[in-house]
């Protein structure tokens, strides 16, 4: 989830600072920071150097593929080749965000057995707290 999320941040990011006309290498640095992944935080530095020496996003991104999924990559490269680099980061931003929220789902679905043995065990605890002392009040009555 950590990693859709911060994926999701960085292309939001990169799509926006891009529509604005920044340059490719500022807008690297902003939206890694705005990413809030230290894995891409500190990938930064390197993948500007890379850009700045006449390589591609997406062929980074490719070596670097514990950080970047390929999805991205491929997204990257296509909005490299069409000159539509922002809105590839877009749809990009939008997909992983997508992710993030099915992750966040599936782990609500997982822990929703565990959530509903904890409610048990507190609602018996105090179904017995609360009959034991009246059955041995019930008991002495009866005597």
């Amino acid at each position: 989830m950590l990693k859709y999320g911060g994926l999701s941040r960085y292309c939001g990011a990169m799509q926006a600072l891009l529509a604005t006309g920044m340059d490719i290498s500022k807008a690297l640095r902003l939206s890694a920071e705005a990413s809030g992944s230290p894995l891409i935080s500190d990938d930064a530095p390197e993948m500007v150097n890379s850009v700045v020496e006449g390589n591609p996003v997406s062929e980074y991104m490719k070596h670097r593929s514990d950080i970047y999924p390929l999805t991205l990559c491929n997204m990257v490269a296509s909005g490299e080749e069409a000159s539509r680099l922002s809105d590839m980061y877009g749809r990009s931003s939008v997909f992983y965000d997508m992710e993030m929220n099915y992750c966040v789902e599936a782990l609500g679905a997982a822990l929703e057995p565990l959530m509903l043995a904890g409610v048990s065990v507190v609602v018996g605890t105090i179904v017995v707290s609360i009959f034991l002392p009246m059955y041995s009040y019930i008991g002495k009555l009866s005597q």
